[in-house]
């Protein structure tokens, strides 16, 4: 089943050339800038790193990709730049999170500044699936626990990002008991709050989990409680059985573990 959150990263970009057939002349010894929207360290910093060093050859003329980071508030600062500031001639592009389409509802108003339809909406590298876990310390073993207990879960900042909105769904339609507490900068910032003991947990991306810290999943460090979405394409660790819940009031499919 597709997860709700399928689209890993999002890449936006206002074009003003005037014919297709003129954009190998355009860009030709021309640098386009790739404005990444995140912090360094976690999956979507990598997947924008790994685009910023290939995309040129695939760019008609073959321009020089050169990357800004702008990070800040789950990519929203980075979105206000591309459509309030940067050229709009086709060599700024964006690299955000795919939770910035929902940033003008969830936000406060007057921090959005920028008309989601307005931009071109180039592609995504992954379709993602979403996780919840929790530290392997923490006494929470199953899903179900998460109604009886509160759990403290990290989330980075913005209201958008799903490490925020994921757990706030639950907390609605499942009626968990999930306390979310906002301010990490990054998905990295997030694991160290959990090793550190500061939260108890966080809502991530398997991509995230495998590319930044599967040593700790491997070493069951880490425990995943709940995915959305399709199976990872890794095989499992035995630790995490698949019985596939549908009885929820949404037909999502649910993995739990033991």
């Amino acid at each position: 089943m597709s997860s709700l959150f399928s689209l890993v990263i999002l890449f936006c970009i206002i074009f003003q050339i005037a014919e297709a057939k003129d954009a190998p002349a355009f860009y030709a010894e021309k640098q386009v800038k790739l404005v990444i929207g995140h912090h360094t360290g976690g999956g979507y910093d990598i997947y924008a790193r790994l685009l910023a060093r290939h995309l040129g050859q695939f760019l008609p003329g073959k321009p020089v990709i050169v990357s800004q980071y702008m990070p800040g508030a789950e990519s929203l600062v980075a979105t206000n730049y591309i459509y309030s500031m940067a050229p709009r001639d086709g060599t700024v592009i964006g690299s955000v999170v795919n939770g910035i389409l929902f940033e003008p509802l969830l936000s406060p108003k007057g921090q959005s500044n920028f008309d989601i339809l307005k931009f071109s909406w180039i592609g995504n590298l992954n379709k993602e699936v979403n996780l919840l876990t929790v530290w392997h310390t923490v006494p929470i073993k199953t899903f179900a626990d998460l109604k009886n207990r509160e759990t403290i879960l990290a989330a980075t900042v913005g209201g958008s990002g799903t490490s925020s909105t994921f757990p706030k769904i639950l907390n609605q339609l499942l009626e968990t008991k999930i306390r979310v507490i906002s301010g990490y900068s990054s998905s990295a910032q997030g694991f160290l709050a959990m090793q550190r003991g500061e939260v108890e947990g966080r809502g991530m991306y398997w991509s995230s989990l495998i590319a930044a810290q599967r040593d700790l999943y491997e070493r069951g460090e880490i425990k995943i409680l709940l995915q959305t979405g399709d199976p990872p394409p890794l095989n499992w660790s035995s630790s995490v059985p698949k019985d596939i819940l549908q009885d929820g009031p949404v037909q999502w499919g649910w993995i739990k573990s033991s």
